[in-house]
């Protein structure tokens, strides 16, 4: 292969390290490598931005289309993200921008994702320099700049910044990390200067904290980042009266929202763990396996290895028990010890590595915790993995202090993130494309289901449609929740390849597991159906097959119900049984009152049977439903209102 980027090691240790014999500032020195490790950085994600949309990138950026032809606004793209609690409207509006300046460009969407990581790695390089000089240690500039060039060059993030989607994370890192320098400069300065100072370091709860946690629902962790660095370095220290604001706004900026938080989650919701029942695994498995995971991270960010590097980790071992795997308690023991020694180390110089580690816990403590998410994604680390970096410069600089060659020690350490460079550029140039990721991925995680489920898309692709059918079957073997999923994938290979499905594979009946990957199956098979792209597939036994799993669930708690009554409406419909097809939209509205779709589905389905008064009726209904969070829904039910008007006229 060519040189793809091979030969862009950082070229900083002499840079910073021998600024005395060239009579350079270290500040100014390691400023001027901080530019070059930029330019690095570039350079080794430079063949990446060539990739495709992976994954959720489509379904999340599709309103960008819409809005790029005119169909939405703006503001429908900013606000309506059904991504988290919050929607992240942050992320979203950045997204729309990016969409307006450039078009649905991929190649934008990643290079402005690049330039937010070196964004982010700019806020490293001046935050560290600020705790490094706070904890008195010594050459804080040159640290600071092997911390943020280990940040920036470490391969596990390139899943992050070339991932487009993960723009979310990025930008509630890079406000995180703003909330953070401000706060630190604010309570340096309070002490001569308390109004600025106070200004500051307020600005970290009002302005950093909202924006982070509007870009993705874990930066709303900030708030306890503060107050680690708090307790670390400043230890409520000052005059009085800026030590009484300091205490007041981590009660109002952290006790208060966090006691809000936990009421309206585990009082006020209906069953906040319940997504559970979507999950192979238990709140109890995921408690004991997340250690392990954490324990993962740390061995990739320090000791990076393709074998644990990807996408696809839905083949980790989930732990079900102290000693099953045997790594549980081990794991779980380490943690423990980690935070007990940073409880014992908080008055003494060691608090300094302890408060990396903790770092690395505290930003962890949403996606790694008690919440139902999936559990284990490699962009999960783009915050923490500033901390487990902290704490190693701290680490070494504290035994540089027993040496006599600390120089050339220091210089020899930065080809730590010269190796990174070299394999993050690498990494960059197998993610041009979506069969080099797959692919790359089969070789380290050949049990993984989902793997094998996209293993079977691009055998779809090339047509072969036995070798599809084999991974689907693979990936129901390997995750039998995946069986309702690789049954609907394997009808939507049929159709895109216009064949018909054989007997043996129409025969299999499916029992119905509600699972993401259930519902996108679900959603591109009856798109294909309901637009006259795929006349191969029995639209009577799939309906029917649909109703059945509706009964199945009926009972159940399960979140994917709406889409099951608003699929079979539409194949029912194309069917010509309106009637049946309205009562599914009826229900599925029921469900989900907020959300417009099966509503506005139906009064067109009525419209169209000529029954202009019961249409007249559900348009006010949907009026006093419509909250105008979606301008083309309330346009929509407009332009009905309008036609309504027309035929009743006529």
């Amino acid at each position: 292969m060519p040189d793809r980027a091979v030969n862009i090691a950082p070229a900083l240790p002499g840079l910073c390290i021998s600024v005395d014999r060239v009579n350079l500032p270290e500040k100014v020195a390691c400023g001027l490598g901080l530019y070059i490790l930029l330019a690095i950085t570039i350079a080794s994600y430079w063949p990446g931005l060539q990739g495709p949309l992976l994954l959720d990138d489509e379904a999340n950026l599709k309103p960008l289309r819409a809005l790029i032809s005119g169909e939405t606004t703006w503001w429908d793209v900013v606000l309506n993200n059904h991504s988290g609690i919050f929607h992240r409207p942050i992320a979203m509006a950045s997204f729309a921008l990016n969409a307006l300046a450039s078009g649905f460009d991929v190649w934008s969407f990643k290079y402005t994702n690049l330039l937010i990581h070196c964004l982010c790695g700019t806020l490293i390089f001046w935050l560290s320099s600020r705790l490094l000089r706070r904890a008195d240690i010594e050459r804080y500039w040159t640290l600071a700049l092997l911390i943020t060039a280990l940040w920036l060059l470490s391969p596990l993030l390139v899943s992050t910044v070339l991932y487009v989607v993960q723009r979310m994370a990025q930008l509630a890192t890079l406000f995180s990390l703003a909330g953070l320098l401000v706060y630190t400069i604010g309570r340096e300065i309070s002490q001569t200067q308390p109004v600025r100072g106070s200004l500051l370091f307020l600005s970290a709860f009002l302005l950093f904290t909202p924006l982070a946690a509007l870009s993705k629902e874990n930066g709303a962790l900030l708030p306890a980042l503060l107050l680690l660095t708090e307790w670390v370095f400043f230890r409520f220290e000052g005059p009085d009266r800026i030590k009484k604001i300091v205490k007041l706004s981590f009660v109002l900026g952290l006790v208060v929202p966090y006691l809000l938080a936990f009421l309206w989650l585990f009082v006020l919701q209906d069953h906040p763990l319940s997504g559970y029942e979507s999950r192979s695994f238990s709140l109890e498995d995921r408690l004991l396996t997340e250690p392990r995971i954490l324990l993962s991270y740390l061995s990739s960010l320090l000791l990076p290895n393709g074998a644990y590097l990807g996408l696809f980790h839905d083949d980790y071992p989930v732990s079900t028990g102290l000693l099953r795997p045997w790594t549980t308690l081990p794991a779980i023991l380490l943690w423990t010890g980690a935070v007990t020694f940073a409880y014992l180390a908080r008055r003494r110089s060691a608090r300094y590595v302890s408060y990396g580690l903790l770092f690395f816990l505290v930003a962890h403590a949403l996606e790694s915790s008690i919440f139902p998410l999936e559990l284990y994604f490699e962009h999960r680390n783009y915050l923490p993995a500033f901390g487990i970096f902290f704490a190693l410069g701290v680490s070494i600089a504290r035994l540089l202090q027993h040496t006599s060659k600390g120089h050339q020690i220091l210089a020899a350490l930065f080809l730590i993130p010269a190796l990174f460079g070299a394999a993050t550029a690498q990494r960059a140039y197998a993610w041009q494309g979506w069969e080099t990721i797959v692919l790359t991925n089969e070789r380290y995680h050949p049990n993984s289901a989902r793997l094998a489920t996209e293993l079977a898309s691009i055998e779809i692709n090339r047509g072969n449609l036995s070798g599809a059918q084999q991974y689907l079957r693979k990936s129901v073997r390997l995750n039998p929740r995946n069986e309702t999923g690789a049954y609907l994938h394997g009808l939507v290979g049929y159709c895109l390849r216009r064949s018909v499905p054989a007997d043996r594979f129409l025969a299999q009946h499916p029992g119905y597991f509600p699972t993401p990957y259930t519902v996108t199956a679900l959603n591109m098979l009856t798109d294909l159906i309901t637009t006259g792209q795929c006349t191969t597939i029995d639209e009577a036994r799939l309906t029917t097959l649909i109703g059945q799993w509706l009964k199945d669930s009926e009972q159940k708690r399960e979140p994917y119900r709406w889409d099951l009554h608003l699929n079979r409406a539409r194949l029912l419909y194309k069917q010509r049984e309106r009637d049946e097809a309205v009562a599914e939209l009826k229900d599925a509205l029921a469900l989900a009152p907020n959300r417009l779709e099966p509503g506005l589905l139906m009064i067109r389905y009525i419209i169209e049977t000529g029954d202009i008064n019961t249409a007249r009726t559900w348009i006010a209904r949907l009026r006093t439903l419509d909250t105008g969070s979606r301008e083309d829904h309330t346009r929509i039910l407009e332009s009905y209102s309008q036609l309504i008007h027309i035929l009743g006229g006529a």
